[in-house]
C-alpha cells in the first residue's frame, strides 16, 4: 500500500476543517430551500409555515423533466479501420452499463442536486463489498450530496483543486480488515443528522434525531489528491488513515462536477433555486396574507333595539315567513376581504417568478403564452434557448461519466459479457463474447461520445406528439409534391400507428377500410347511364388560435375582477 506521512496528513486535516467552515453557508441555504421544496406536510422538520403556492417544487419538476429525461447511449468510433469491429462491440458493452447501475436515476439525482447547489458524482469500481451492497468489481456512479462533500474551498477553479472527497458509512467489521485499522482509536460512530462540525445535514428534514443502526458503522472519508495521484481513506472521527491507493497514470479522476452558473472568481456556482428562493418566499407570504383576509371576511346583521326574543325569531325565520319585530330594522355589517393591492403584488411575484425561471408556463406546457399557435411556438423555442446552456452542461457531464466507465470496462481483468450484435439490414442477431481477450489495441485507439438525442423522452406520448408535428409541418404541406412524385399517404398505416402510440385499440372500430377489390367491383356494377360528376371542391382554412387566454391575460383578468371591473378582450372572457 502507498504511504502518506503523518505531518502531511495533519496539514490536510487542517485544510479540510477550514474548507468545511466555508461550506457552512451553502449547506444552510440548500437545506432552507429543501424545506420549502417539501413543504410542511412532508415530515416533522419540513417547512415551518404553509407553502401554499409551491413555486420551487413546480420549477424544479419542470427543469428535471427537461434536463434528465433519460440516460444517454454511448457512441464509440475509431480512425483505425482494423479496430472498427472492436469499437462496435465496445459500444454494445458500454450501453449495457446504464441499466446495470441505474444510471438514469443517478443522473436525475445529480441534476436535482445541481438545481439546489451543484452536482458531484463518484465513478469507479468497487474493490470491496462493503459499500452500498454492490459486488466486487462492479462499476458505480454515485451522487455525492453537498453534506458529504469534502472540497478544497481555497481553489478558485476546479482545475486548481488540491483535494476533493466524500464521506460515507462503512460497517465496522469491514473497517477492521483495512490496513491502517487501530482498535485503540477507531470506534463505531453514532449516526446523527449533523456533521462532526455541528452543521445540520439535509436528512434532518426527515430525521431530526439520531438513528438506530442495526450494525455498528464507522464514518469514513475518501479523499482524492490529484497532484499526488492517490486516494486516502481515513476514519473521520478518529482522523486515522485506513488505506492509501495509488492511481494509475491514465486512470480518470474519481470525481466529476457539474454546475449551471459560474460565479467570477469563485469556486462554487450559483444554483437556480437560489435565484428563485426569495420570490418563492415573498409570493407565499403574500398568498398566506390573502388567505387570512379571505378567512376574516364576514357578513353579519347588526340589531339596534328590540329584545332577544325578537332577534332569535328573526334569525330563525324562513324566506317568506311573517314575524313580529320591534325596534330598528337590522343593518348588514361587512368586513373587507382580500386586499386588491396585495393581490396585485402577488400576481407580480407570480409573473416575475415565471420570468426568472425562463418562462415556466411555456417550458412546462402549463398554459398558452400567446394569442396564436405560431406565436406560442416561437416563445416556447425562445424559452428553451434560455436553458440550452444547462442542457449542454448535463451533456458534458454525462460524456465525462461515460469516458470514465469506458476506462473501467476496458481495463477490467475478469469482466465477461455475452453481447447480441445485430446484422445491419436484417433481423439477425449474432451472439458475441466480450472479455479481455477480445479487446484488441489500446483505449487511446477509440473516441467516446454520447448520443444527445437518446437523452430525450421517447415515451409513446412523446412519439405521438412528434408524429403530429411531422404530419403538420412536413407531410401535409408537401402532399402535392409527394403525389406529383408518385407517392401516397397510407392513411390506414398512419391510424394504426396512432392507435398503437395512444393505446387506443378502439380506433379500429371507429374507422373502417373497405378492400380495394370490393370497391372496384362496386364501381363496375354501377349504371353506365349515370355519368360521374366532378369531384366535390373542398376548401380548407386553418386558423392558428390556441383557444385559451394567455398566462399574462389571466393575471390581468383576475386583477380586474378583484377591482370590480371587466375584461376588455372578448377572447379572454
Amino acid at each position: 500500500m502507498a504511504k502518506i506521512s503523518d505531518k502531511k496528513f495533519e496539514k490536510i486535516m487542517d485544510s479540510v476543517e477550514w474548507s468545511e467552515a466555508r461550506l457552512q453557508k451553502p449547506r444552510e441555504e440548500r437545506i432552507k430551500a429543501i424545506r420549502e421544496f417539501v413543504g410542511m406536510h412532508y415530515q416533522d422538520a419540513g417547512a415551518d409555515r404553509r407553502v401554499v403556492v409551491p413555486f420551487i417544487k413546480l420549477s424544479v419538476g419542470i427543469f428535471l423533466r427537461m434536463l434528465a429525461a433519460k440516460a444517454p447511449r454511448a457512441m464509440v468510433s475509431t480512425k483505425n479501420i482494423a479496430r472498427t469491429p472492436v469499437a462496435k462491440d465496445f459500444e454494445l458493452a458500454l450501453n449495457e452499463i446504464p441499466e446495470e447501475i441505474d444510471l438514469q436515476c443517478t443522473l436525475r439525482r445529480a441534476v436535482l442536486e445541481a438545481l439546489f447547489s451543484f452536482a458531484v458524482v463518484k465513478v469507479g469500481l468497487y474493490t470491496t463489498g462493503e459499500c452500498y451492497g454492490r459486488n466486487v468489481g462492479d462499476s458505480f456512479v454515485d451522487v455525492v450530496p453537498l453534506d458529504d462533500l469534502v472540497i478544497d474551498m481555497q481553489a478558485r477553479v476546479l482545475d486548481q483543486l488540491t483535494y476533493i472527497g466524500n464521506q460515507y458509512w462503512m460497517e465496522y467489521e469491514n473497517v477492521k480488515k483495512l490496513d491502517g485499522y487501530d482498535d485503540r482509536v477507531v470506534k463505531p460512530d453514532e449516526y446523527l443528522p449533523i456533521s462532526e462540525y455541528g452543521q445540520e445535514r439535509a436528512e434532518a428534514v426527515s430525521m431530526p434525531g439520531p438513528a438506530v443502526s442495526y450494525k455498528d458503522k464507522v464514518k469514513v472519508c475518501d479523499l482524492w489528491l490529484p497532484s499526488d495521484m492517490v486516494m486516502i481513506t481515513y476514519a473521520v472521527t478518529a482522523k486515522k488513515v485506513l488505506k492509501v491507493r495509488k492511481w494509475k497514470k491514465n486512470q480518470p479522476d474519481p470525481y466529476i462536477i457539474m454546475g449551471f452558473d459560474s460565479v467570477p472568481g469563485n469556486l462554487l456556482p450559483i444554483p437556480p433555486v437560489a435565484v428563485w428562493y426569495d420570490l418563492h418566499i415573498l409570493a407565499n407570504r403574500l398568498f398566506r396574507k390573502l388567505g387570512s383576509q379571505a378567512d376574516g371576511q364576514k357578513n353579519v346583521l347588526g340589531f339596534d333595539g328590540g329584545n332577544d326574543e325578537a332577534v332569535v325569531e328573526f334569525k330563525g325565520a324562513q324566506d317568506g315567513d311573517g314575524i313580529q319585530y320591534t325596534g330598528q330594522p337590522p343593518q348588514l355589517l361587512q368586513t373587507p376581504g382580500p386586499d386588491q393591492m396585495t393581490l396585485n403584488m402577488f400576481m407580480i411575484c407570480k409573473d416575475l417568478y415565471s420570468f426568472f425561471g425562463g418562462n415556466l408556463e411555456s417550458l412546462g406546457g402549463l398554459a398558452p403564452v400567446a394569442d396564436t399557435l405560431g406565436q406560442d411556438k416561437l416563445i416556447s423555442q425562445a424559452s428553451s434557448a434560455q436553458i440550452r446552456d444547462m442542457a449542454d452542461a448535463v451533456v458534458d457531464f454525462s460524456r465525462k461519466i461515460f469516458k470514465a466507465l469506458a476506462y473501467y470496462e476496458w481495463n477490467h481483468p475478469t469482466k465477461r459479457r455475452r453481447l447480441e450484435k445485430p446484422i445491419k439490414g436484417t433481423d439477425i442477431v449474432v451472439p458475441v463474447e466480450w472479455s479481455l481477450h477480445e479487446r484488441y489495441g489500446s483505449l487511446e485507439d477509440f473516441n467516446f461520445d454520447i448520443n444527445v438525442y437518446s437523452m430525450q423522452d421517447d415515451s409513446p406520448s412523446a412519439q405521438l406528439q412528434k408524429l403530429g408535428i411531422i404530419m403538420q409541418n412536413y407531410i401535409l404541406p408537401l402532399m402535392p409534391a409527394i403525389e406529383q412524385a408518385g407517392g401516397t399517404l397510407d392513411v390506414q398505416k398512419l391510424l394504426q400507428q396512432v392507435a398503437y402510440l395512444s393505446h387506443s385499440d378502439w380506433l379500429a372500430e371507429i374507422v373502417k377500410f373497405v378492400d380495394k377489390s370490393q370497391q372496384e367491383q362496386a364501381g363496375a356494377g354501377g349504371s353506365a347511364e349515370t355519368p360521374a360528376g366532378p369531384p366535390p371542391v373542398r376548401r380548407q382554412e386553418r386558423i392558428s388560435y390556441n383557444g385559451g387566454p394567455t398566462a399574462s391575460g389571466q393575471s390581468k383578468i383576475m386583477q380586474q375582477l378583484m377591482a370590480g371591473g371587466g375584461s376588455s378582450n372578448p377572447q379572454q372572457k
